[in-house]
């Protein structure tokens, strides 16, 4: 079994997931008038590159505070809770925010990064082995 993390080593990462969760929120709420503005041609793999991107994060940094428990609990938890997310963030998007508009396309980057995020947490995060059944 691996080694125990650090209680305060926890306690940083839960920090500094709960601002980028923040941060996600932030970004997916801003008016389209505050994004950056890029040629059209580049807008739509820019725009699935940054989706992905910022949900592999958040899906890595959900899988290393998840409370200690199997991996394939976890694994599965990570996943939907970040998915759900993103779909909820769309229709936020859609009925609340001017100007910005529910995209299928989003979810889809949006769950790819998910997975991107957990298959990187079980691979290379702090915690991969904690939870495995390791007999």
């Amino acid at each position: 079994m691996g080694m125990p993390v650090p209680v305060a080593h926890i306690f940083w990462w839960r920090l500094l997931t709960l601002l980028w969760w923040l941060t996600t929120f932030y970004l997916m709420v801003m008016p389209p008038s505050d994004l950056p503005t890029i040629a059209f041609s580049e807008t739509l793999r820019i725009d699935k590159l940054v989706h992905i991107s910022m949900f592999a994060i958040l899906a890595f940094g959900l899988m290393y505070v998840w409370p200690k428990q199997y991996l394939a609990v976890r694994v599965v938890w990570v996943t939907v809770i970040v998915v759900v997310y993103g779909i909820v963030m769309e229709l936020v998007q859609h009925y609340f925010i001017p100007f910005r508009s529910f995209e299928w396309l989003d979810i889809v980057a949006d769950t790819i990064g998910a997975i991107v995020g957990v298959r990187l947490g079980k691979k290379i995060g702090p915690r991969r082995n904690e939870g495995r059944n390791q007999n």
